[in-house]
């Protein structure tokens, strides 16, 4: 059964009405999680990208858990998610995601992973994280940079073309930060 030009679920209808009953009891009778709509989006992807971009309490904190708690978080074989997820910094999300069955040493189809995301978006606190949870720092891209190697590239040259001396000091203790934790 789907609805519109989206081809919407009753199962994503749920989701994004933020209706828990439903979403529950849809999941327990078996709903196809990994629908995609005429797009290419995941049904289950599209819902979850309007609750964990839910910065106002929309929807409730139980919503949220029973997303992941039912593997939902599966999604993120498609790294785009993931990504997303360490560009804006979302730390709850990143550590939720961490701890379902992920490979965390997975590749992009660029070879990067989660590590060179972290240090290409300079998010030392993620690369900590990353580290933490065992992930290998000498993995290389398609490029053949290691994260490190991506860190001191980048940090060259986001140097040269730094228009102020205090933007050029947030980016040195940014990558100073991460090269202290990849070495």
């Amino acid at each position: 059964m789907e609805d519109g030009r989206y081809h919407f679920t009753p199962l994503i209808h749920a989701v994004n009405k933020g209706d828990l009953p439903m979403t529950r009891l849809l999941i327990n009778l078996g709903a196809n999680l990994n629908r995609v709509n005429s797009d290419g989006y995941s049904y289950l992807r599209y819902g979850l990208n309007y609750i964990m971009g839910d910065y106002n309490g929309y929807y409730s904190s139980e919503m949220k858990k029973l997303l992941f708690d039912t593997e939902l978080c599966n999604i993120v074989h498609d790294l785009d998610y993931f990504f997303a997820e360490i560009k804006i910094g979302n730390m709850y999300n990143i550590k939720r995601i961490l701890s379902s069955t992920l490979d965390i040493n997975m590749k992009s189809k660029n070879g990067n992973t989660l590590l060179h995301e972290a240090v290409r978006n300079k998010k030392p606190e993620i690369v900590k994280l990353l580290i933490e949870k065992g992930i290998d720092k000498q993995i290389k891209n398609n490029e053949g940079e290691s994260a490190y190697e991506l860190n001191e590239k980048m940090n060259k040259n986001d140097t040269k073309e730094s228009d102020t001396r205090e933007n050029n000091e947030n980016l040195n203790m940014a990558y100073s930060e991460i090269r202290n934790l990849l070495y």
